[in-house]
């Protein structure tokens, strides 16, 4: 089980961009004489964490992404939220409102009036703080 501080997600979702992240940057300079420099610094957050379904894995009833959506438009986004994942992994994160923090899509059929209970997967963009 994935939760997302109240809200308990999938354990299929597949964490997309897990080994993107680098927790150091190198900064390479040039002097006037010609000496090579690299500073190192760490990463302190920012990471992504985007989890993802797909129509066969990660499904949710409409009624979590309607919890998610609550979630997001009452976020200020300043307020730490925790992410834990079934291995006791936690993070403190937010979500990404520069890359789209939420989209959700219908599993099978498009039906013109989806219940609580329809089922959907999604993608979730957070970044860690």
């Amino acid at each position: 089980m994935i939760t997302l501080d109240e809200i308990t997600l999938p354990d299929d979702l597949e964490w997309v961009d897990r080994y993107k992240f680098h927790p150091a940057v190198h900064r390479y300079k040039r002097s006037l004489t010609g000496d090579f420099f690299v500073e190192v610094y760490d990463k302190s957050g920012g990471r992504n964490i985007t989890l993802s379904g797909s129509q066969d894995r990660g499904w949710v009833d409409k009624s979590i992404i309607d919890a998610l959506i609550t979630k997001i438009d009452s976020s200020t986004n300043d307020t730490p939220m925790t992410l834990t994942f079934s291995d006791s992994e936690t993070f403190q994160v937010l979500f990404n409102l520069e890359d789209n923090a939420l989209e959700a899509f219908p599993v099978g059929w498009v039906v013109s009036d989806p219940q609580p209970t329809s089922k959907y997967y999604f993608t979730l963009r957070l970044i860690t703080i």
